[in-house]
């Protein structure tokens, strides 16, 4: 497991495990593909006994969450001492250090106007 250190914005907001996720799990039930932000899910270590808050945290996830936080940003940089894994859209890179950030109206798409992914 890699522990990365992830800056928000300029502020260090911890040091989260990478680990990668799939199977459709809808993470950020508010994120807009329109908006300007990532709308970015943090899941830390947990112990077992904790399981019961972590559902709750998921089911109502805030940025002041103990193990599951949730909140938006322009950008965010990631720094580990191994490299850390990721996936750009099927090409996968290995890297120290990453940063992210969002372009604003730099991708057109065409989707219907009723998509539920679109800030109104």
């Amino acid at each position: 497991m890699t522990t990365a250190t992830l800056i928000i914005n300029g502020n260090k907001a911890g040091q989260p495990e990478i680990r990668q996720a799939g199977g459709g799990q809808v993470l950020a039930r508010d994120a807009c593909i329109n908006d300007g932000v990532f709308d970015v899910l943090i899941a830390r270590s947990f112990p077992f006994n904790a399981i019961e808050q972590i559902a709750a945290e998921l089911r109502n996830p805030s940025p002041s969450g103990e193990y599951i936080t949730l909140f938006q940003s322009s950008w965010l940089e990631s720094f580990a001492e191994e490299p850390v894994p990721v996936n750009l859209d099927g090409e996968p890179i290995s890297s120290n250090s990453i940063r992210y950030e969002v372009l604003q109206g730099a991708i057109r798409l065409a989707v219907p106007e009723d998509c539920p992914c679109l800030k109104k």
